[in-house]
């Protein structure tokens, strides 16, 4: 059959010819465009705004002493503070190099199946139900006092130094990024160079490298990007301004968030009320506090009894004391009451209290998964020593563990609580 101009092969024919001109124009437009183009971002005017950043580590404790420190010193720079979500659970300890950025980039970095999980109609199987071993949360879901700090913050969820950059469309040259070499790389003196100590905290710890607010203030990159900032006498305070200010910065890294202070109550209520119960904190966890447990066992129990015997009382009732106060232990053993540390204190005081005492109060601790990364079954046991400080911190008196920040911590929340409500139950 001839092809001939208005035939059904004829056009076949130019629909052929057609795409195949269409394809080779395509294939050299796109043989032109560059291989390594990426998507142009809008670069965001900060107006001026400056910001410091910091890579958390280590345990909750040590993370809030890392946050006050930043605070204090985005104070001192008049500078915008990004601020990292807390890590409850195990979390890395301070690493040189990248792999602390790195840790923090995988743990918070958004996987596709965490929106799946709290979507009600899909499955409950599989990493929905996954036990991580950490869990993150925003610091002003812990302390929400944070807000009436009038020091700028930003927090972000997803934290890397990366991620910040990129956040805050930040290209390199804007960033001033300080590598350690130590975990007590530097420390900031808040007097002048001439007036600064050298670099000993007075606990023990020799600082590389001394800075001045002065020196901090002559950066002028928008972003100051540090590693750790931990260490109890890192960030300089003297005068006072700068007293006041780290008073009011600990005051508001204070346990405060309607969920947990209504854990609490009902927990101490079943105690007896605020002020009417003694409390003690032993830690065990770590090695250099294993060593000394029956040391520090044996010196709460001699404080329980001093204190008892100042109220004319004992363990059991009598007549000068007919309702003793009740004890209780917070500690990180497992299982305290099979602990063999700590069986001194029980067959002294065997109506000791403990946390998994209250199991029916803690329940309603479930709801911390709404705001919670990543999504899990149940949060609780991330929140058992989040309670198990603010239930001692409510006691008529209280002693820790010598050393222990989760002691200092209550010793402080105790202090912050006192002129609190929390009366018994009638």
């Amino acid at each position: 059959m001839a092809t001939t101009l208005g035939s059904p092969r004829f056009a076949l024919l130019l629909a052929i010819i057609g795409f195949i001109s269409f394809s080779l124009v395509s294939y050299i437009y796109i043989s032109t465009i560059p291989t390594d183009a990426s998507p142009v971002v809008k670069k965001y005017d900060h107006h001026g705004e400056k910001f410091l950043a910091y890579l958390p580590h280590s345990g909750l404790s040590n993370q809030r002493t890392e946050l006050e420190n930043a605070l204090l010193l985005a104070s001192y720079l008049n500078r915008t503070l990004v601020v990292p979500p807390a890590f409850l659970g195990k979390m890395q300890g301070w690493h040189n190099g990248d792999s602390m950025n790195q840790n923090l980039n995988d743990k918070t970095e958004p996987q596709p199946w965490w929106y799946q999980c709290h979507d009600k109609k899909a499955s409950s199987h599989g990493p929905c139900n996954a036990r991580s071993n950490y869990l993150s949360v925003p610091w002003d879901f812990l302390h929400e006092s944070m807000a009436n700090l009038d020091i700028p913050m930003r927090h972000i969820q997803h934290f890397s130094m990366e991620n910040v950059q990129k956040w805050l469309t930040l290209d390199d040259d804007e960033i001033y990024n300080y590598q350690d070499t130590s975990v007590y790389s530097w420390k900031v003196c808040d007097r002048p160079k001439s007036k600064c100590p050298k670099g000993y905290d007075g606990k023990g710890h020799q600082y590389d490298t001394q800075w001045t607010v002065g020196d901090l203030r002559k950066i002028p990159h928008t972003l100051i990007q540090v590693q750790g900032i931990f260490g109890a006498n890192r960030i300089g305070v003297t005068g006072r301004e700068h007293v006041i200010k780290r008073s009011t910065i600990r005051t508001a890294l204070a346990y405060r968030n309607p969920l947990l202070d209504a854990v609490t109550e009902n927990i101490v209520n079943e105690l007896g009320g605020k002020h009417n119960f003694l409390a003690i904190h032993v830690r065990m966890g770590d090695w250099q506090f294993l060593g000394a447990v029956r040391k520090n066992l044996a010196i709460n129990i001699k404080f329980l009894e001093n204190e008892l015997a100042k109220m004319g009382c004992n363990e059991t009732s009598t007549p000068q004391c007919p309702n003793p106060p009740k004890i209780y232990l917070a500690t990180d053993a497992k299982n305290p009451r099979k602990n063999e540390n700590l069986a001194p204190l029980f067959e002294r005081f065997p109506n000791t209290a403990i946390i998994n005492d209250f199991q029916h109060l803690l329940v309603p601790l479930e709801k911390t998964k709404e705001i919670a990364q990543p999504p899990q079954k149940s949060v609780l046991r991330f929140m058992f020593p989040i309670i198990d400080s603010m239930v001692p911190a409510n006691a008529k008196a209280f002693n820790g563990t010598n050393g222990s920040t989760y002691s200092k911590y209550i010793e402080r929340l105790h202090k912050v609580y006192k002129p609190t409500k929390y009366v018994a139950a009638s």
